[in-house]
């Protein structure tokens, strides 16, 4: 489809709109069985383990999202090359996992970034070039055991950039972050939902990462357009089942990454991806439900109003919960600690 058609756009927007009488009349209920798994996961490929010590830099929160990501007079020649324990901070207070719950039908992972049903659809990979303490290549980020995995190895930026058009900010980074959804862990339960929330899920993540990466200096940028086809190759993406959202640039270096070629899917075998798409072993069923959910509205049914009346009301408002106060401190706090105290974990 052509950006520039924005009919079906819009008729996806008109459609997806919540109102009180489409909420209370969904018939749609969850389909335990066929639950998507929490977690993306490459079982075959061995584990470069992050560093998990790494130090606070002290920046307080509301700091940190007020910096202006522009480099001071004479910086804008110099390198910025991050390295591990770099990465590890960023990926860490983006999208790491800052506790977990065990109950009795599995473990609920809490993660830095809030997400509609705690679903947590969106991962990350990195695209980067030599790095000190990481070799070049494409890299997914498992938060489950806070590591990196390569998907390939070499230097294959030149992809994205000339996918991007020639993005001026992805030409000079040594690293670029590249978000995707997987639908289904999403659709599962909100429908044709899904893809408003890709975009809102995505939304606070990257809250998150570009304050925490302009703490380390890294002159975040974010990208949004490219060309599709390229990407999906490059992350061995299976478009009917996943999307990329969004790139974000980081760090400064001065050589250019090397020329493009073209990324075959083969060599990143499929029989490695288990359990890739984020479905339970059924996937073929899984695909079909989506399919057949996302074509078909759901037809309304009566529903009565449920109200509640708050002490000396007239009948027609709504009791309201109260809503949590958060710590002044915490406005001067440490990101670290306001990412942390959103779950409330121990830092």
């Amino acid at each position: 489809m052509d950006n520039r058609d924005t009919k079906a756009i819009l008729e996806y927007h008109e459609v997806t709109k919540h109102s009180e009488r489409s909420v209370r009349s969904n018939r749609h209920v969850l389909d335990w069985e066929n639950q998507p798994l929490p977690l993306k996961v490459y079982r075959d490929l061995d584990p470069i383990p992050l560093v998990r010590d790494f130090p606070d830099k002290g920046d307080s929160a509301l700091e940190a999202m007020a910096r202006t990501p522009r480099p001071a007079a004479g910086e804008a020649e110099e390198e910025r090359i991050p390295n591990l324990t770099v990465l590890s901070r960023v990926l860490q207070l983006s999208a790491g996992i800052t506790r977990s719950r065990r109950h009795a039908a599995g473990t609920v992972y809490f993660r830095a970034y809030p997400n509609t049903g705690a679903l947590h659809h969106v991962d990350l990979y990195l695209v980067v070039g030599e790095l000190p303490g990481l070799s070049s290549g494409v890299y997914h980020f498992g938060p489950q055991d806070f590591a990196l995995r390569c998907l390939r190895e070499g230097d294959w930026r030149g992809v994205l950039v000339e996918a991007s058009g020639n993005n001026p900010d992805l030409a000079r980074a040594p690293v670029i972050v590249v978000s995707a959804s997987t639908y289904w862990r999403n659709s599962w339960k909100y429908q044709a939902r899904a893809w408003r929330h890709c975009f809102w899920d995505a939304g606070t993540m990257h809250a998150n990462l570009l304050a925490v990466a302009e703490t380390e200096n890294l002159e975040p940028r974010l990208v949004l357009g490219w060309a599709d086809r390229p990407v999906e190759r490059l992350l061995a993406l299976d478009p009917m089942r996943e999307g990329a959202l969004t790139m974000v640039s980081l760090g400064r270096c001065l050589r250019p990454p090397p020329t493009a070629w073209e990324a075959d899917e083969d060599s990143v075998p499929r029989r490695r991806m288990c359990r890739s798409c984020g479905m339970k072993p059924n996937c073929s069923r899984a695909r079909k439900s989506t399919i057949q959910r996302f074509a078909r509205p759901t037809l309304p049914r009566p529903w009565p109003t449920p109200r509640r009346l708050l002490p000396g009301g007239e009948g027609s408002q709504r009791a309201r919960r109260p809503q949590p106060r958060i710590p002044s401190r915490l406005s001067s706090g440490p990101y670290r600690t306001v990412i942390f105290h959103r779950n409330r974990s121990t830092v």
